[in-house]
Order: structure tokens, then sequence, then C-alpha cells
């Protein structure tokens, strides 16, 4: 735990008590202002007095003097975490394209065999890389240009303090200046861009949260992973258990029915290679866990694997069968709504990401 250290004015020290009670010093001893008064201070907790060194200086030009303070305190290390990741960007899409055609073949081409075939080569050619990684903010507007800006006002700020002139104190202020106009530009243009892509109300109200910098997550009950995933489990069963009892063959139907007066289906026709490559490019970019390749890198190589996919879909709609693997899902419990009980199961609702294809 760290030391409590607050640097302010007195007017916020109501009197020696509230000191004493908590347990804290105030060093500044001498005053601290022009008409002889001790009007600054710099408090620490009594058991961590880690101040080294405090000097008051008088500048003459400001009512209030300078407080210089060295501190003994170790600088706070960065927040890591663990990724993992694939270079995407250095894939060679000849190579990748070339060993994946050679695995696969439009004959006895299948749901399972295509998954597998695009997940091993990408595998092969991109594998994921495990490593750490410090957590900093995010900031989406940030350009070369201000990198570029901000270099030159260190160099600056370098020339200033070694020459101490006016002249280079005021080049340093005027690429100050220049940062900042630049830092409110780009800020201003990425989120009028921002809104600009928003077509309703419901994606107002996300891009908005998003730009407030609100993180959203659903809450948990308590409990060990494992064990929190099969109480899940047991109680998504339930409920689909009673919604089968429900409609079972007991449920009374209508003695009649309306008979339809438009076209009726009797079959299903098949799809061609044009569709799927209008569906595929017109789809969220979204990418989960169970997809084989990033859903970005399947509509860049659309027309090369659009073949295989349109024959995968075409022998669904022949057979009238969905494969196996396209039913999996990662299904992740949500808060049906905020304010619920989070140790009850039963005011959470399954979310099922299913495979892009």
């Amino acid at each position: 735990m760290y030391p409590v250290l607050k640097v302010g004015s007195s007017s916020e020290l109501d009197s020696q008590s509230i000191l004493d009670q908590h347990e804290l010093v105030q060093h500044v001893t001498v005053p601290t202002h022009k008409n002889s008064h001790t009007l600054d201070l710099i408090i620490t907790t009594k058991e961590h007095s880690f101040l080294v060194d405090l000097e008051v200086i008088d500048k003459s030009i400001p009512d209030h003097f300078l407080l210089r303070a060295d501190i003994d305190t170790l600088k706070p290390k960065k927040l890591q975490h663990t990724v993992q990741s694939r270079d995407i960007k250095r894939l060679d899409k000849a190579a990748f394209l070339s060993d994946a055609a050679s695995s696969l073949s439009s004959s006895t081409i299948s749901a399972e065999c295509l998954v597998s075939t695009l997940r091993d080569t990408l595998d092969k050619h991109a594998p994921v890389v495990t490593r750490t990684i410090s957590v900093r903010p995010v900031a989406p507007w940030y350009t070369l240009d201000i990198k570029e800006a901000k270099r030159k006002r260190r160099q600056t700020e370098r020339r200033w303090r070694k020459s101490g002139l006016q002249v280079h104190r005021d080049i340093l202020a005027h690429q100050r200046n220049i940062i900042n106009s630049l830092i409110r530009s780009h800020k201003k243009a990425y989120f009028t861009k921002k809104l600009e892509e928003v077509k309703t109300t419901k994606e107002l109200f996300q891009t908005t949260h998003h730009l407030m910098g609100h993180q959203t997550s659903s809450p948990l009950p308590p409990g060990e992973d494992k064990e929190l995933c099969n109480q899940f489990l047991l109680t998504f069963n339930n409920k689909i258990d009673k919604i089968r009892t429900f409609i079972g063959s007991d449920t009374p139907l209508p003695d009649e029915h309306e008979s339809s007066t438009g076209n009726t289906m009797t079959e299903f026709y098949y799809v061609t290679e044009e569709e799927i490559t209008k569906y595929v490019k017109a789809s969220s970019p979204k990418t989960y866990d169970l997809d084989p390749i990033p859903t970005s890198l399947l509509k860049e190589y659309t027309m090369e694997l659009v073949p295989y996919i349109t024959k995968i879909i075409n022998e669904s709609l022949t057979t009238g069968v969905v494969p196996d693997i396209f039913k999996r899902a990662i299904v992740t419990p949500l808060l049906k709504k905020p304010g619920l009980d989070e140790t009850d199961l039963k005011n959470f609702r399954p979310v099922s990401n299913l495979n892009f294809l």
C-alpha cells in the first residue's frame, strides 16, 4: 500500500486536530507567502514519511513561493498482461492459398474438412504467438503527425533547458500549442466520423457509450470457472427441457387452419457462387474462437474459397442436414437486465456465438 501524499493549499486544512486524528504530518513549517503566511502544504502519513528534502524558494514574481521536494518512492510498475496473436499482416497470401488448395478437393469437400484445413494452414503460415504487453490507454485518434510534433517539442525543450534563453522558451511554447491544436482537431475528426457512421438509434447509444470510455461487461456469479460453467449448463438445459415439455404432443392445436393463397415452397434451390460472395461481403467482420481463420481474412480470400463454401451449403440443402461443426457455439451468459440478482442463474440468458460460415 502506497503512503499518502497531498499537496495543496492550507484553506483545505480545517485544523491540526484533523491531522492528528488521521496520523498525518504537515511538512511545510516556514512561510510560503510574501506576507509571511504558511498557505501551502505537503502532507504525508506519520508511518510513511518518505519526504527526503523540502525547500521553499522565493521567485519574487508570484505571491506564493515555490515548493520543491524530493520524494523517496518507487515508480509504480506498468500493468501487463499476456495475449495471444497471429502476425496476419505478414501472411504470404499465395503460399497460404496454395497449401490450402492442395489439401482440399471440390469433389469430396466437407464442412469439417474445410474448417480443419483452413485452421491447420493458418497455424503453419501465421502461428499463434504468446507475448506480454503493457496496458496503455487507447487513443485511436493518435497519428504520426502528432508523434512527430511531440518529437520536435522534446527537441525544443532540450534546447531551452540547455540555453535558458527566452527565445527558445517561446519556441517551446509555440510547439506546445501546435500539439494541442493537432490533438483537438484529430479528436474532433475521429469522433465526427464515428457518429456519421451511425445509422440507428441503438448504434448511436452504443457508439456514444464507447467514445465516452465506458466499459460494458456482464457480471457473473462468484465461483470457480469449471463449476460455474457446469451450473450454467444445468440451468440452461433445464430451461430447454421445460420448453420442450410445454410444446409437446399434449399441447392442443387449432381445429382449423387458414389456407394460404400465396406461393408454396416445396424445395430449396441451389445457391450460386455469386450469391455466397454477396452474403460474405455484406456480413459483419466479427471473429470468434470457433472460426478457423479471421473473418477479415476469409472476406479477403472470398473468390478463392467461395467454390468450397457453395458446395457445402448446397450439400446441406440437398440432404436436409446442417453439418455438426456448424451447430457448435460458444455460449456466453449475459444478465437479462442491469440490477438483477447476479447469484440467481435464472436471471441470465445464453448468447451463442457460432462459426462465421
